[in-house]
C-alpha cells in the first residue's frame, strides 16, 4: 500500500482518524473502495443522461441560487488556472438531481465530519468564507458539485490550489473519479485513458494518484496543497464531442449568491 492509501471499512471512527492523520501529514489521501461498482454505474448513468454536446457554454456568471444547471467549455487563459476541460453542474434545489444527491451523500457526510462543519437545509451558515477582500454579506454557502471532464486528445489543468475566496474556510476537498486510467482497470471498471491524470505537489515532487486509483476510490485533499492535470492522452486525436477521456466529481462548499 502506498503512503496515501487507506484502506475503507465498516469502522467508521477509525476511518476518520486515519484520514486526519493522512490528511495533516501530506495534505492529500486515497480512500479505496469506498463507493461499490453499482453506486458507480449509476452516478455515471446519469452524468452522460445530462450531457449534449449542443448545450455547451462558454461563460455562466456568478453562481446564484435557484440558478438552472449549466454546461460549460473552459479552453484558455480566461481563468484563474490555465486549462482545457468541460464542466456539469449539478445544485440540490434542481429537482431533478434527487437521486443524484441521494448517491453523492455519504460523500458530503463523510466530508463535513471530516471538516467539523454542519449543513442546515441546503446551506452551512457556519462556516466562512475564505477571504481575500471584502464583499457585502449577500451570499451563502452550498455544496457546489460538477461532473469535470478531461476530453481525450489534451485536456488538462495547469498545476494550481483551491484555496480560493468564494470557497468554504477550512473545508476539505472531495474528488471522485468516475472513469480509470486503463493501467487501473478491469472488466467491471470504466478505463477510459492512458496518459496524463490527476497529480498531487508533495516535498516538491509529483505524486501521480490516478496510477493508483481505481474505480470507487475516493480522493480527499486539503484545499492549500498544489495540485493538477497532466494532459489527458496526447498521443491521441481530441476528442471533444462525447464525454471522453477522465470523468470525475468534483465536491466543494462555494459561495451561491441571493
Amino acid at each position: 500500500m502506498k503512503f496515501f492509501e487507506i484502506k475503507n471499512n465498516s469502522n467508521i471512527n477509525k476511518l476518520h482518524r486515519e484520514i486526519k492523520k493522512k490528511i495533516n501529514k501530506y495534505s492529500f489521501c486515497l480512500v479505496k473502495n469506498f463507493n461499490n461498482s453499482n453506486v458507480q454505474k449509476e452516478l455515471l448513468k446519469i452524468v452522460k443522461s445530462r450531457y449534449k454536446f449542443e448545450n455547451d457554454i462558454r461563460i455562466s456568471g456568478k453562481r446564484k441560487i435557484g440558478d438552472k444547471d449549466h454546461q460549460r467549455v473552459d479552453l484558455g487563459d480566461s481563468y484563474k488556472n490555465i486549462r482545457f476541460m468541460r464542466i456539469i453542474t449539478f445544485s440540490e434545489w434542481n429537482k431533478k438531481n434527487k437521486k443524484f444527491f441521494k448517491l453523492v451523500n455519504p460523500i458530503i457526510e463523510l466530508r463535513n465530519q471530516l471538516s467539523d462543519i454542519n449543513k442546515f437545509g441546503m446551506f452551512y451558515p457556519d462556516v466562512k468564507k475564505i477571504k481575500f477582500k471584502k464583499e457585502k454579506n449577500n451570499f451563502y454557502l452550498g455544496d457546489f458539485i460538477r461532473m469535470i471532464q478531461y476530453p481525450t486528445g489534451g485536456g488538462f489543468l495547469i498545476q494550481h490550489n483551491d484555496y480560493d475566496e468564494q470557497y468554504g474556510k477550512g473545508v476539505i476537498a472531495a474528488l471522485l473519479p468516475l472513469t480509470v486510467k486503463k493501467i487501473n482497470g478491469n472488466k467491471s471498471s470504466p478505463s477510459t485513458y492512458e496518459r496524463g491524470g490527476l497529480y498531487f505537489i508533495h516535498k516538491g515532487k509529483k505524486v501521480m494518484i490516478d496510477d493508483y486509483v481505481e474505480n470507487g476510490d475516493l480522493i480527499l485533499f486539503d484545499s492549500k496543497i498544489d495540485h493538477g492535470v497532466n494532459t489527458i492522452d496526447p498521443h491521441k486525436k481530441i476528442n471533444f464531442t462525447k464525454l471522453s477521456g477522465r470523468l470525475t466529481l468534483n465536491f466543494s462548499v462555494a459561495s451561491f449568491y441571493k
